[in-house]
């Protein structure tokens, strides 16, 4: 990482940080993680290919791709449930934005299942989505979503009043040339909204290494709040505001606790995402946190 160039600000110096995370997700091999002395951004190394990276997602077992809602697990239908309320604490947030009365139109890049477009539609927003996963797209078009690969995407001749990425522009390789992309798709003031972790909630601070949002190696990038913001600002947008998203303390706690094997996750993670939450009243580090972009 010595002579890595920073994709968001192009410093060269870099501090190594004292977490090892693991892949949990798949092959349990350690990461480092390096921290921008210049923007404070923290990159996975070493940085995986993009031709490479699907073999780190283990698809069948990401909760945001499992095609169905239904679960045999009290756990799984708990998050379906937290899912849906969430995605209706989004659509009020953007309606809000946008304006309640005006109808708008909406595309969900890196849209999973398509729980979101589904909530999105179910509010009367027309909603489409991008995913990376091919089988996946094949699937949601089959079931009569409007979805795209990347590849379609980036041809489409169509621009969006809000685009969308839930716990997805961690996972971009190269945010910089996204962002110009997101921003030529927008309609003058459109919307931009990323969910993002926080490397700077107290959930990460206890968990260290074994935090679960650290998800390496396929989230290329961790941003800070001002990292993301400075960033995001400087590729033609403005900031609105910045709002906490409660319940993914609870999961991120949860997940972690998982990767720390411990025998109830469940009651330890509800305990420390409480408590998490209740410590980021202070501050506002909240474990993750939704961002709003307007496109200036």
């Amino acid at each position: 990482m010595n002579d890595a160039t920073c994709t968001l600000c192009g410093n060269k110096h870099w501090v190594e940080r004292n977490e090892k995370p693991i892949a949990w997700r798949s092959t349990f091999e350690k990461f480092s993680l390096f921290e921008c002395t210049n923007c404070g951004v923290i990159k996975t190394f070493p940085e995986i290919k993009e031709s490479e990276i699907h073999d780190y997602y283990n698809f069948q077992n990401y909760d945001s791709h499992a095609v169905t809602t239904k679960s045999e697990s009290f756990f799984g239908f708990l998050y379906n449930q937290i899912r849906n309320i969430n995605a209706y604490q989004k659509i009020k947030l953007l309606k809000r934005n946008i304006g309640n009365n005006k109808t708008f139109n909406l595309l969900d890049y890196g849209c999973g299942n398509g729980s979101f477009i589904d909530t999105a539609i179910r509010n009367s927003i027309h909603a489409e989505g991008v995913e990376f996963d091919e089988h996946l797209v094949k699937s949601l078009k089959n079931n009569g979503k409007i979805v795209y690969s990347v590849n379609e995407f980036y041809s489409l001749q169509k621009t969006f009043d809000v685009i969308s990425l839930f716990h997805v522009f961690e996972h971009l390789q190269n945010p910089n040339f996204n962002l110009e992309v997101f921003r030529s798709k927008l309609k003058p003031n459109g919307l931009l909204v990323i969910a993002l972790p926080n490397p700077d909630s107290y959930d990460c601070f206890y968990y260290s290494s074994e935090w679960a949002a650290w998800d390496v190696p396929i989230h290329y990038h961790h941003f800070r709040k001002d990292s993301i913001v400075q960033f995001v600002e400087s590729n033609g947008f403005d900031i609105l505001k910045i709002k906490p998203l409660y319940f993914d303390a609870f999961y991120i706690s949860y997940l972690s606790e998982k990767i720390k094997k411990n025998k109830v996750p469940m009651f330890r993670g509800f305990l420390m995402g409480l408590y998490s939450n209740i410590l980021a009243i202070k501050d506002g580090n909240y474990s993750s946190l939704l961002y709003v972009f307007k496109k200036n």
